[in-house]
């Protein structure tokens, strides 16, 4: 079994023709409300490499509903000091307890290349909030990558299968060692096994990257067209696939 960060065993697609990308899904987004206190950080374009205090975080009055997650400086305010459109949210995070300042995490990543952390001291209201926003940018056509808890979750361009002339948007969820998948053109995928990949490797160049993941007779193609989603999904495989010390924790991943 071979885990390379750049191998050239396998033959990705010509990266000029994973464009354009072909959106299937429905833009139709159920409706969520949900409101309550979040501490957040300030927004970041890159990834959050470090632990956050608690200090770095402030107390915001939180509204979803309508499709927009906004925040205000109390619950008396009437302009809200920002918002985060649900059709411009491409991937959810939960970091593992005590990651940050405060004990209870999770992460929102936008089409515009920021990334919004938001913390909370009680497990279940932060899995609500967790609960709620991913209902609230899933489509219908994935709802079945809700069922169960995530680490990760959202969309990517992928090439999968016999569709390898044009990358298509599906939608993913990390869950453990365990990656599932909807695609544009069937049911829910059979999970990929990260722990079993004959082969996990990045094809391409730092502009314009993709992960190759092979297993067994399949072979699955993720373009990094956003790379702060991306770089995100890249550290949370990488990290899932080498869980296990029986088989890769000696093996290159980077």
């Amino acid at each position: 079994m071979e885990f390379l960060r750049n191998n050239r065993t396998t033959e990705v697609p010509r990266l000029d023709s994973m464009k354009p990308l072909e959106k299937h899904y429905s833009v139709v987004l159920p409706t969520v409300s949900h409101s309550g206190f979040l501490y957040k950080t300030a927004s970041a374009g890159k990834l959050l490499q470090d632990r956050r205090a608690r200090e770095e975080f402030s107390r915001r009055w939180c509204v979803l509903g309508d499709g927009v997650l906004s925040y205000f400086e109390n619950e008396r305010a009437v302009t809200p000091n920002g918002e985060i459109r649900a059709s411009e949210i491409v991937c959810l995070a939960v970091p593992p307890p005590d990651t940050h300042g405060f004990e209870h995490t999770f992460e929102v990543y936008t089409e515009g290349e920021r990334l919004y952390l938001f913390g909370l001291e009680s497990a279940e209201q932060a899995h609500e909030w967790v609960k709620c926003i991913a209902k609230a940018f899933v489509p219908p056509l994935a709802e079945d990558l809700l069922a169960r808890d995530f680490e990760r979750l959202g969309r990517l361009p992928y090439k999968a299968g016999l569709s390898l002339q044009r990358a298509q948007e599906g939608w993913f969820s990390l869950s453990g060692s365990e990656l599932r998948a909807v695609f544009p053109e069937g049911p829910c995928e059979e999970p990929l096994q990260l722990r079993k990949l004959q082969e996990l490797s990045i094809q391409g160049d730092s502009e314009n990257q993709v992960l190759v993941l092979v297993e067994r007779r399949r072979t699955l193609y993720i373009q990094g067209e956003r790379r702060l989603d991306f770089m995100g999904w890249l550290g949370a495989i990488q990290k899932a696939a080498a869980s296990m010390g029986d088989t890769l924790s000696e093996q290159q991943l980077g």
